[in-house]
């Protein structure tokens, strides 16, 4: 989750808010290639189709070398979301195997907290650093983002994977890439070009596609 979060940040500040979290939540790829070579279940053909047509609209997203292209460096923040997508697939299948007798949700959140907390620090060190100053508001608005769409969030999802049919999970998740880019539009005045809109609908269009497709393999726990 550590290197999940500090890879996903750092892709925000090269191609922004709303492409970044597009691009982070092609980890049902990654997903479904951990599930092959871990568990054995190998992906329907439909799925296998959809992974190249996915790659291309991450291949439009990251700009291909356009000058109107949306973002310092669209090419190195799109490489960085992807990371950032291979390690939350491989946090997200021990979370969910961790809550998968419907412990309660507190308790798994709590270590994996603490173990991105560990992560992010140990990267700090050794990478770009980290600044220990205290300056208000700016940590207050991030005391209120850890406790509000972090904690209340996660301990959400935590509480609701092992109870919700999986279709229902995958397509309630997908809200997040969509919403993000209409936030970052109407927030942060993020403008991606046209070729990259449309990579990013073909992204998200994919990524639904597999998800509903695993979804429908994954039985509810009774």
């Amino acid at each position: 989750m550590g290197a999940d979060l500090f890879s996903w940040h750092s892709s925000i500040d090269y191609i922004g808010a709303g492409l970044a979290t597009l691009l982070a939540n092609t980890s049902v790829i990654f997903v479904a290639v951990a599930a092959w070579v871990l568990l054995g279940e190998r992906p329907r053909r439909t799925t296998m189709v959809a992974i190249p047509v996915i790659l291309l609209g991450v291949a439009l997203v990251s700009g291909l070398g356009q000058g109107d292209a949306f973002g310092v460096n669209p090419v190195r923040g799109t490489v960085l979301a992807l990371l950032a997508a291979m390690f939350y697939a491989i946090f997200i299948l021990g979370f969910r195997h961790s809550n998968d007798e419907q412990a309660p949700a507190a308790g798994p959140l709590m270590e994996a907290t603490f173990g991105a907390l560990i992560a992010i620090l140990a990267i700090g060190l050794v990478g770009p650093g980290i600044e220990f100053g205290f300056s208000w508001p700016s940590h207050g608005w991030l005391l209120a983002l850890a406790t509000g769409s972090q904690v209340v969030g996660w301990l959400a999802i935590g509480y609701a994977l092992p109870r919700l049919p999986a279709v229902e999970t995958a397509t309630i998740i997908l809200l997040q890439p969509a919403l993000t880019m209409l936030w970052g539009t109407l927030i942060f005045d993020e403008r991606p070009s046209a070729l990259q809109i449309v990579g990013a609908v073909i992204v998200l269009t994919g990524v639904a596609f597999v998800a509903g497709v695993r979804a429908r393999r994954v039985p509810a726990v009774p």
